[in-house]
């Protein structure tokens, strides 16, 4: 199953023409990490639009669940329930609780993709026992631990192109940081900026909301062909984010894994094979090298 998160509602005719399983858009104000944003008038249509054609659509809810918006979340899951949506994205464990008040079937709704806290096959299988519907891994664990993470819950999802979230807070850190140098006037919210640490040559897209501030990955996370074991092993769901990259991008790299995954590794085109060249062991291992020797 290919799932793509979409970076904006444009061009959704070519992406029906692209047959993706799953589509992934957001709906203010419980997205978060996500340009694809659509509003309550317009869902029901888009929904309606994509079961015609056989494309399941899941709803982006991974902004935290605060006390104060307790009551909006609990009449959002209800109303996205009723309106026959496929699945949810949650970061929140909070959505396990409303969904088991609302109706304990509806859990099934629920993906659970806290970032990097899944990170053992009996982390998923905890959430997968509650009765969800599927568990995202975290994207820094090795290619050994995703195998056994897979067969011990198979209803695991991982991420297999796009930006990961490298780090996430509730903090305005970019607006304190241009005050605290005397620049306040460059910051803009929602703007996308780039951060480089000293220790780091890339740059990483960074934005603050009102969520707060966003870090993502300087590169571009491609599992490649590290996705044969795991389809071996029975990995069955792949996420593929275009945030940043385009549905476009997208697109391409959906061609390319379903090619490589049906029809193996020599069908892919020299291009193709270029596109997805992986990086996501590269990434990983920078990221562990680094926060051994304290750097964040």
């Amino acid at each position: 199953m290919f799932i793509l998160a979409l970076d904006s509602l444009e061009d959704l005719e070519t992406i029906i023409e692209a047959r993706p399983d799953a589509i992934v858009l957001g709906i203010e104000p419980f997205c978060a990490r996500t340009r694809a944003v659509t509003d309550w008038n317009q869902l029901p249509a888009l929904v309606r639009r994509m079961h015609e054609a056989g494309i399941q659509v899941y709803i982006n809810l991974l902004a935290m669940i605060e006390q104060s918006r307790l009551q909006a979340c609990t009449e959002a899951f209800g109303q996205l329930a009723k309106m026959g949506v496929d699945g949810l994205y949650v970061a929140d464990d909070g959505w396990l609780e409303i969904a088991y008040a609302y109706n304990p079937e509806t859990l099934s709704l629920l993906i659970v993709q806290p970032e990097t806290l899944l990170c053992s096959g009996e982390d998923a299988s905890f959430f997968a026992r509650q009765g969800t519907q599927a568990q995202s891994l975290s994207h820094e664990l090795s290619e050994a631990e995703l195998i056994a993470c897979v067969k011990t819950c198979p209803s695991c999802e991982l991420l297999c192109a796009g930006h990961y979230s490298w780090m996430e807070s509730r903090r305005g850190l970019l607006s304190n940081y241009l005050h605290q140098i005397e620049k306040p006037e460059d910051f803009q919210e929602g703007r996308l900026y780039t951060l480089r640490e000293m220790n780091r040559h890339g740059r990483m897209p960074v934005w603050q909301d009102h969520l707060g501030t966003h870090v993502l990955s300087d590169e571009v996370f491609q599992a490649g062909e590290y996705l044969l074991p795991l389809r071996e092993a029975g990995l069955q769901r792949y996420r593929i984010d275009c945030l940043l990259m385009g549905n476009t991008w997208g697109l391409d790299m959906l061609k390319a894994y379903r090619t490589l995954l049906t029809e193996g590794t020599d069908a892919l085109s020299p291009k193709q094979k270029e596109a997805i060249s992986s990086t996501i062991w590269k990434s990983s291992s920078l990221i562990r090298k680094e926060k051994s020797h304290g750097t964040r």
